[in-house]
């Protein structure tokens, strides 16, 4: 019964690539979802909860958990990163609980105290590492079966929020309030970047960057910069909403900037701000504009062929580089979100309640 659900979700999903996406599964967890990510594999979506940590494969069937809460009744789980193979996993504390776990499917249960406050999480594509980055500015680097490697500091006590590997392990992309570049040995290496509050992303060569930035307080409108490799500024747009993406290739970045590009110092305080035009753009990397949507909202990812996107609106809508609709999410609020790198299995979370989904493929990709 539940392989014929499944079956005729997919069929729908295929036969109406452009419709509301349904579910292939849903699942009610027994407690609030605080986060979710995909292997880099895709095997399997791990889920961090209130009282436990969930692994969990495509098809809906559970891998493995561990209920945390009947062990260790002050333990929680923020953030969580899942090994390529789905056996392990390591999850974060937060606020008062500065502690990461590494835990394995089937072995040890080990822990480890942070600097800091964790605040982020990565495993490597080839599974062998673990980052970390912490509230006090912190990359700590661990082994699988949690021993520490290393411990940097990239920037004082400003919280990491964002760590992310490079697709060759080779270096780790960090973002606080600023961006920096480790090696996978822990070396901080030049690189220069966007300071504010934002955040950054990266060319699959780990060679062209899309970082921003908005003052952290006080007036003053975001901005949005293309790095080279050494995060240096090739171009830099004015942006009162500054999130973007950049393609695998670096050649296409996906932005929401402002018309006026000369703003005065008055635009930058309050309302005024808030209310200045602004449209979603694709850029070229020599900063000309490709083309203007009529569509609004967050840019989240591109696939790995660099043929579409998603934006985060009320709920997720995916639209390949000419605005045509390929497939649509309907959500209130602002639910958690993970994809695979081709957006061939979605991820969507809202309180406890977790649903996959497996859009269509777009004709001719040949997205990883």
């Amino acid at each position: 019964m539940i392989r014929l659900m499944i079956l005729a979700a997919a069929i729908i999903a295929l036969q109406s690539p452009n419709a509301e996406l349904r579910p292939v599964w849903n699942r009610t967890m027994g407690a609030r979802i605080n986060d979710i990510r995909l292997s880099s594999t895709g095997g399997c979506v791990a889920v961090a909860t209130d009282e436990n940590i969930v692994v969990i494969d495509p098809t809906g069937r559970e891998l493995w958990r561990w209920d945390f809460r009947k062990d260790n009744h002050f333990a929680f789980a923020t953030k969580i990163a899942v090994s390529p193979n789905c056996d392990w996993a390591a999850f974060l504390g937060g606020q008062g609980y500065h502690y990461v776990w590494f835990v394995r499917q089937r072995g040890a249960r080990v822990f480890a105290k942070t600097e800091g406050t964790p605040l982020s999480v990565d495993i490597g594509h080839a599974g062998r590492s673990v980052a970390i980055g912490t509230g006090a500015g912190f990359v700590l680097m661990y082994a699988p079966e949690g021993a520490l490697r290393w411990k940097l500091d990239v920037g004082g006590y400003l919280p990491i929020q964002e760590i992310a590997f490079s697709d060759d392990d080779r270096a780790i992309m960090v973002s606080s309030w600023g961006q920096a570049i480790v090696s996978a040995e822990g070396e901080k290496l030049p690189f220069t970047g966007v300071w504010g509050v934002g955040s950054m992303r990266a060319a699959r060569d780990f060679k062209t960057f899309v970082a921003w930035g908005q003052p952290p307080h006080g007036p003053g409108i975001g901005r949005v910069s293309l790095l080279d490799r050494e995060g240096k500024e090739l171009w830099t747009r004015v942006a009162s909403d500054p999130h973007a993406i950049i393609s695998p290739a670096g050649d296409r970045i996906i932005v929401q900037t402002n018309d006026n590009q000369t703003p005065s110092e008055e635009d930058g305080f309050g309302d005024r701000m808030e209310h200045l035009p602004k449209a979603l753009r694709m850029l070229s990397r020599a900063g000309d504009i490709v083309r203007t949507y009529s569509a609004a909202g967050s840019p989240l990812v591109f696939s790995a062929d660099g043929r579409s996107f998603v934006l985060r609106q009320d709920g997720f809508l995916a639209l390949d580089l000419n605005e045509n609709q390929l497939w649509k999410i309907s959500k209130s609020g602002y639910p958690l979100f993970a994809s695979t790198t081709n957006l061939r299995s979605v991820v969507v979370a809202e309180e406890n309640r977790l649903e996959w989904y497996s859009p269509p493929s777009q004709p001719g990709s040949t997205g990883r």
